[in-house]
This record gives C-alpha cells, sequence and structure tokens, in this order.
C-alpha cells in the first residue's frame, strides 16, 4: 500500500507550541508527508510544555 502524500497541499494545526503536543506532532507528520503547513497556538505561557512561538518557528523549519 502506498503511504499517505499531502504534496501541494496545506494544512493549518492550532496548538503546535507545546512540545510534547499533538499538534506539533501533527504537524511535524503532514510536513514530511509534503504538506505546507501553517501553525498556530494561543500563547498561554502558564500551560504545562509550552514553549512559545520558538517550538512553533522549529516546526516551520
Amino acid at each position: 500500500m502506498d503511504k499517505l502524500t499531502f504534496e501541494g497541499r496545506t494544512a493549518i494545526v492550532t496548538g503546535a507550541g507545546g512540545d510534547p503536543s499533538l499538534g506539533r506532532a501533527h504537524a511535524m507528520l503532514l510536513a514530511s508527508r509534503g504538506a505546507n503547513v501553517v501553525v498556530n497556538d494561543i500563547g498561554k505561557s502558564e500551560a504545562p510544555g509550552y514553549t512559545g512561538s520558538a517550538c512553533a518557528e522549529a516546526v516551520a523549519q
């Protein structure tokens, strides 16, 4: 069976600011399969594991 790819598709992922987080994991998987990924997080610095925009920027790279 062929692996599912997302070439030429764009995905918007919310909740990607935590490390670890489901949002980050989904963003990384989608990107690894060819998607253009836009990440977003509300920026609650008091949330456990929240690393702010640095995490979202790392996902984007």
